[in-house]
């Protein structure tokens, strides 16, 4: 039990490191393309799904935002948020497997 804590708490800080990381950056350059019409480059592209799947389903809501409507505050919240939630998912998955495991 207590490597499934540690491993979802290590999955919890990389998730959200990784979001907060690569969230403003794509929300950026998606909206730049947005504004202006011109296309974001491949990386930007691939930033911009993997920011996506990082942010479902809570912190999505901030993508969807333009950059200079998204506080720093409401980031990190949603995204603090967003990596328990996938954390407690993950828990609760290895906990059952353990379960079923030992019937």
């Amino acid at each position: 039990m207590r490597r499934a804590i540690c491993g979802t708490l290590l999955f919890a800080v990389v998730h959200a490191v990784a979001s907060l990381w690569l969230i403003p950056r794509t929300n950026i350059a998606f909206q730049h393309w947005f504004d202006t019409g011109s296309p974001m480059s491949k990386s930007e592209s691939i930033g911009y799904l993997v920011a996506l799947i990082l942010s479902f389903p809570v912190a999505v809501r901030t993508l969807a935002l333009h950059p200079a409507r998204v506080g720093t505050q409401e980031l990190v919240i949603s995204v603090v948020a967003n990596s328990s939630l996938w954390a407690a998912c993950l828990y609760f998955a290895l906990m059952w497997l353990r379960r079923k495991r030992h019937l």
